[in-house]
């Protein structure tokens, strides 16, 4: 989706540049690398990124809405120490430390300003990082910034530049697999010894799976299952080819860019793609806008039949959205979930949909989602946040002092009701003595889905329970706990070889005793926040 940034930013972008021009431009930094053959795929002609100086100056800008939506997973100093880290599977990024997973650039170059970007507009699927396509192109990058100088000592060049070969964002053209490259890929993939991680079968379940960490404090690689058609570093051929070229950085993916041939690692991402079982496409993570439509009538159930009259077709698109980039409406919603805390046993992806209706004096609100069984511990949220543009909504799990949020939470234990909470932070959440939301719930077991509908008044109770107006878009992100998920642990157990001295016998068992305590520690501070959200949407009544 294309982004926006404004006429002054333009101005600023081209005094800059001018600058750089009139003063003869700056010493080359990187002269000795377009001099060394093995830089001989790197893209040095790539103008996507915007200048260093305009990044540099508006650096400053990005400091208070890393406050906003990063702090409390990265950390102040963006150390990946923040007050939700211990919660998230796979950890935090530690930026100090200078390693980005999703980059197109060279393995032994940092980032290019963009891929950071890209990382905040599509967010890290399989990951708590969700997309923040809702703020504007130059908060984003503003935040690029920032998070570069964070970095600062992995950076002494400045951004770095994208491999040619694998460059998506010029039209480089990648082919189309056939059967003779994927077959090659599969020899690869079996030769160059993917098969220890991913398995034979590309499931994740190679034979040291086991005995792989990305951190130095026991916590387990996150091996992908390349067989649920879900990737980290983006959905097709040009991205998977990224990652085997560039490796995975902070994981124990390697890159193969220097080992193998361009030829080699095209037919082995064309076969890493090939072992994907899905058969539909995924939501897009983007903030989207769900349009509600007026009826005469609001429908009370999930099964009454003017749910399903509602057109799954999107929309005509607007011209420019509540998050500055042209939008594609729609009334029938598709949401990405995202895990906080990644399970092993679970799908990456639960399916759920999203659709509502109003009748000029109330909103209706219908959540659908698969559940393998019902559980009365099973809940769905609505967070709604009283913001409206040019405000950007808060922290997406449950705001915070300075953005509060409104949230409607229905518990499978009482279904035909639904609870109302003021949140001003994850950990700062009360309910109110009487709720103005109504809901209704069935549980359809052939199916295996949940649908419940929420049912409340446009005017709302004010302060944070802000009114829904015709033409005005307001901010929702959807939160779900499933019952019967169990709380994975975080950290590997210690185990004790026999063969070893009865002292080193002796630590082992206390620091696995230690772990433990540990663990269950964590497991009571954060098993009560949902492990399942989205990114924030947008509601448009018509």
């Amino acid at each position: 989706m294309a982004r926006r940034i404004g006429l002054g930013s333009l101005a600023v972008i081209a005094i800059a540049l001018l600058a750089s021009a009139m003063a003869g431009g700056p010493q080359d930094p990187w002269a000795p690398e377009k001099k060394d053959a093995k830089f001989a795929d790197v893209d040095w002609e790539y103008k996507r990124d915007p200048p260093l100086p305009w990044l540099d100056s508006i650096a400053g800008n990005g400091a208070p809405l890393y406050e906003k939506y990063c702090v409390a997973c990265h950390g102040a100093t963006g150390d990946g120490k923040g007050d939700l880290a211990p919660m998230l599977i796979p950890p935090p990024r530690d930026f100090t430390k200078g390693v980005f997973k999703g980059r197109s650039s060279h393995p032994e170059m940092p980032p290019t300003a963009t891929d950071l970007q890209r990382s905040l507009v599509h967010g890290i699927p399989l990951s708590a990082m969700l997309s923040y396509s809702f703020i504007g192109s130059e908060q984003q990058y503003s935040l690029v910034a920032h998070v570069k100088n964070l970095a600062a000592r992995h950076f002494p060049k400045g951004f770095g530049f994208p491999l040619k070969s694998g460059n998506f964002h010029r039209d480089a053209g990648m082919p189309f697999p056939t059967a003779e490259t994927v077959a090659r890929g599969k020899a690869l993939f079996e030769r160059l010894n993917c098969v220890a991680c991913h398995g034979e079968k590309g499931d994740g379940r190679g034979r040291v799976v086991e005995t792989l960490s990305d951190t130095d404090d026991g916590r387990p690689s996150n091996v992908r299952d390349f067989t649920q058609g879900i990737y980290s570093g983006g959905p097709n051929v040009r991205h998977m080819y990224l990652r085997v070229s560039g490796g995975v950085q902070g994981t124990v993916m390697p890159p193969f860019a220097t080992s193998a041939s361009v030829e080699d690692r095209l037919a082995l991402a064309h076969y890493v793609m090939s072992l994907s079982k899905r058969s539909k496409p995924l939501p897009l993570p983007h903030s989207e806008t769900l349009v509600v439509k007026k009826a005469e009538k609001l429908p009370k159930a999930p099964g009454d039949p003017e749910w399903a009259a509602l057109e799954k077709l999107p929309l005509p698109p607007m011209e420019q959205g509540p998050f500055l980039y042209p939008i594609q409406p729609v009334y029938v919603l598709d949401l990405y979930f995202q895990q906080l805390r990644h399970n092993r046993e679970r799908p990456y992806f639960t399916e759920a949909t999203a659709r509502a209706l109003h009748d000029g004096e109330s909103i209706a609100i219908r959540l659908e989602w698969e559940d393998t069984a019902s559980n009365p511990a099973d809940r769905i949220e609505i967070q709604l946040s009283p913001k409206r543009l040019p405000d950007f909504p808060g922290f997406v799990l449950y705001g915070s002092k300075d953005d509060p949020a409104t949230l409607w939470r229905w518990e499978s234990k009482a279904a035909a009701v639904s609870e109302v909470l003021d949140a001003t932070g994850p950990f700062a959440v009360a309910a109110r003595a009487a709720s103005n939301v109504t809901a209704s719930a069935n549980y359809d077991p052939a199916k295996k889905r949940w649908a419940v509908v929420f049912t409340r008044s446009l005017a709302g109770a004010g302060g944070a329970d802000a009114p829904l107006a015709p033409g005005v878009f307001a901010p929702f992100s959807v939160l779900m706990k499933d019952g019967d998920e169990a709380w994975p642990e975080g950290t590997r157990a210690i185990k004790a070889d026999p063969e070893d001295s009865e002292a080193d016998i002796k630590r082992a068992k206390a620091m696995e005793a230690a772990r433990g305590v540990a663990e269950k520690a964590i497991e009571a501070k954060f098993k009560d926040l949902p492990r399942h959200l989205t990114t924030w949407h947008n509601l448009r009544l018509e």
